[in-house]
């Protein structure tokens, strides 16, 4: 039940956009090279002119309070360059399970945070409660040939000792740059466990300033979780912070809606090779040119110019996986609710059911989703796959779409593939879903859909 709260947690955090100007989305491929010379600016003027008259922009744009930094991406050869280097060293900086049963994910992105056109390395181990991470960060000297460490700045939280990035259940966030201080700024996730069933979620800004990493706290969440011994009900008492500061819940949101003050954001991908198997978490499985290839395009993810479902489906999925490319391809097409479980109570439909749902998969990875009730359609909602994970997932903000929850208190509903098999000749798809209200886990149903 814990892992469902943080859940929760996490996915209304990272729901929110409050962070990140693009480091390089795909159509940041052509990002201006930086003025190295304002004096050489007057040789260009009557050019300059004449391309003034062509770009004028216009008062209101020019007034924006971020703008993309102004820089190159890291030319292909460079960065293998700088990849060989990792690679040469590859024995150095795998981590291995060290027989913890309790590490059950281990992570590698190349990212360049700061966009200085020398790449990081980030080596992530997270574990099997509470999505809790211990990380290092490594990084291209200025010399470019060798690396050195990256320091974390970790903010000093009096909620909890616990404070640590969890950089894989950042799969992508929100960036801003601050024009003024040439500062990017990304949102990370930091979930924490303190044990007696007290956890939460902190909100780290995180930028990235020389050979520093520095995580400045703006958000925290906690929950005490108590159990009464005698009916054993759960309760759930929430407290908000604001840096070290208790606020209300009401000054917490209105905080994240408005967070950063008239920046302009912009989301970031992060391609991270993970390993969920014990005997593959020291990249074994992989020789050094196919490790390369790896965190080559893991770059690429996060420079926009390689799709983040593209790479988790070329190194992050296993054989056996529905993430897989030739095994999704069987899952795209319509499908019709053919039956759904409830708490081991079994409901079969037709299309003149009471309720009824038909499921739209496109071969784009989005989800189109038709609810019916006595044969009028109530709502729809669309979605795209996630790969990140074991499964295939999708969700439904409906605080999002309505402003509030639904009739039942539902404020986000968690969908995810678990089967895709064939029975007495039809062919059938088995979706969990889980349903959340305001802070807490509602419950859940298995929903099986069979082909149209």
């Amino acid at each position: 039940m814990k892992k469902k709260y943080i859940a929760l947690i996490l996915a209304c955090l990272l729901g929110t956009g409050v962070f990140l100007s693009g480091c390089a989305s795909s159509s940041d491929s052509e990002i201006e090279k930086d003025d190295e010379d304002d004096d050489n600016d007057d040789e260009d003027d009557e050019d300059d002119e004449d391309d003034d008259d062509d770009h004028q922009t216009g008062d209101e744009e020019s007034d924006k309070p971020s703008e993309k930094p102004v820089v190159e991406l890291i030319d292909g050869d460079d960065l293998l360059d700088q990849l060989k280097i990792f690679i040469d060293d590859r024995d150095y900086w795998t981590m291995a399970a060290d027989g913890d049963e309790a590490v059950y994910r281990i992570g590698y992105g190349v990212t360049d945070l700061d966009l200085d056109g020398r790449i990081e390395l980030i080596i992530s181990r997270q574990y099997d409660y509470s999505d809790v991470s211990d990380s290092y960060v490594l990084e291209i000297n200025e010399a470019g040939d060798d690396y050195d460490f990256v320091c974390q700045n970790l903010f000093p939280s009096m909620i909890t000792d616990d404070v640590q990035p969890d950089y894989l259940t950042c799969n992508s966030t929100d960036c801003y740059y601050d024009k003024e201080n040439r500062e990017l700024h990304y949102l990370i996730t930091d979930n924490f466990d303190n044990g007696n069933g007290n956890y939460g979620a902190l909100l780290l800004d995180m930028k990235k300033n020389g050979e520093n990493l520095y995580f400045d706290c703006y958000l925290t969440i906690s929950v005490q979780q108590t159990v009464d011994q005698e009916s054993y009900d759960v309760t759930s008492e929430y407290k908000y912070y604001e840096g070290n500061a208790e606020i209300s819940e009401s000054e917490y949101y209105s905080i994240i809606d408005s967070y950063p003050d008239g920046a302009v954001t912009k989301p970031v991908y992060f391609g991270y090779l993970s390993r969920n198997y014990y005997q593959d978490m020291y990249l074994s499985d992989l020789d050094d040119v196919e490790l390369k290839d790896a965190l080559y395009d893991s770059y690429c993810v996060f420079a926009g110019t390689m799709d983040q479902i593209d790479f988790d489906g070329t190194y992050n999925s296993s054989t056996g996986s529905i993430a897989n490319s030739e095994v999704y391809a069987d899952v795209v097409g319509d499908w019709e609710l053919y039956s759904s479980e409830v708490e081991g109570s079994e409901t079969y439909y037709d299309f003149d059911s009471p309720t009824y749902m038909l499921l739209y998969i496109y071969d784009d990875y989005s989800i189109y989703f038709i609810n019916y009730e006595d044969g009028e359609i109530s709502n729809t909602f669309s979605s795209s796959l996630d790969f990140s994970g074991d499964d295939p997932v999708f969700e439904h903000d409906i605080r999002e779409e309505n402003g509030g929850p639904d009739e039942f208190g539902v404020v986000r509903e968690n969908y995810m593939i678990l089967n895709h098999y064939y029975e007495d000749g039809a062919e059938y798809l088995e979706i969990s879903a889980d349903y959340y209200g305001e802070g807490e886990w509602l419950g859940y149903s298995i929903l099986t859909f069979r082909r149209s």
